[in-house]
């Protein structure tokens, strides 16, 4: 995901609220969670957060992607890069 966002993964930890990495934290646990199925608990171990951000970030996401057509096509974009990667 790292070489498709643009964002590391490292950069997803740190406490800052720049627009960019807010919603790289919402594509990333959509993804992570919402299409790929993996546990929040192990999400938020990864990223050394509290469950309940990632809990919020993937609450977002998922309404963003009923929502916003343009957020679902970069979910869309992303997983299926990921998808070929794998």
């Amino acid at each position: 995901m790292e070489s498709l966002s643009g964002l590391p993964l490292a950069e997803l930890s740190p406490r800052s609220r720049r627009a960019d990495l807010t919603r790289g934290r919402m594509e990333f646990a959509t993804l992570a969670v919402g299409r790929y199925r993996l546990k929040v608990a192990d999400i938020a171990a990864l990223l050394d957060k509290h469950p309940n951000s990632v809990t919020k970030w993937l609450n977002k996401g998922l309404r963003l992607e009923r929502e916003d057509p343009g957020f679902e096509g970069r979910l869309d974009h992303l997983d299926a890069a990921i998808s070929r990667q794998s």
